[in-house]
């Protein structure tokens, strides 16, 4: 009796077994229809994008190869180019000029500075009769009056 208890456990096991093994080839079945049923529909758009794309390059083609769409990319191309030029011809410029202002004024500074320096040893020797200048600036001299070594811009 324990070896027949023992036969119906195992075939109701495998019984079970093999519905459980029917239920997953049945489910892996159906989840593969549905794969091939999107791998059907992507390999349609794919097939339908590709063409598209040649009909589009073809267009484009005829376009591009027309005399008047070739003149027009050439005078964008000359008009781009002359662009160019003319930002590097400016930037340059601005370069340029800005050089030339700083050494114009830094020659100023040297001479500004250079009659300071005169004007300060005069009024540390006590010179009040010396006149200094300063190229086209304001003239820059030592008074002589009563007292000691006074300064004054006009």
């Amino acid at each position: 009796t324990d070896l027949r208890q023992v036969q119906l456990q195992a075939r109701s096991e495998l019984t079970k077994h093999e519905q459980a093994e029917k239920e997953i080839v049945d489910s892996r079945g159906s989840e593969q229809a549905v794969w091939a049923g999107h791998f059907g529909k992507s390999e349609e758009t794919r097939r339908e994008l590709e063409q598209e794309l040649r009909t589009l390059q073809r267009q484009r083609a005829a376009r591009d190869s027309s005399p008047r769409s070739a003149k027009l990319e050439a005078l964008q191309l000359r008009a781009r180019q002359r662009w160019a030029r003319a930002e590097s011809r400016l930037a340059a410029l601005e370069t340029t000029s800005c050089q030339g202002d700083l050494e114009v004024l830094t020659r100023k500074l040297d001479e500004i500075t250079a009659r300071c320096q005169d004007l300060q040893h005069a009024v540390l020797n006590g010179s009040n009769d010396q006149r200094l200048r300063v190229s086209e600036g304001p003239e820059v001299r030592t008074e002589p009056s009563g007292s000691a070594g006074a300064v004054a811009a006009s």
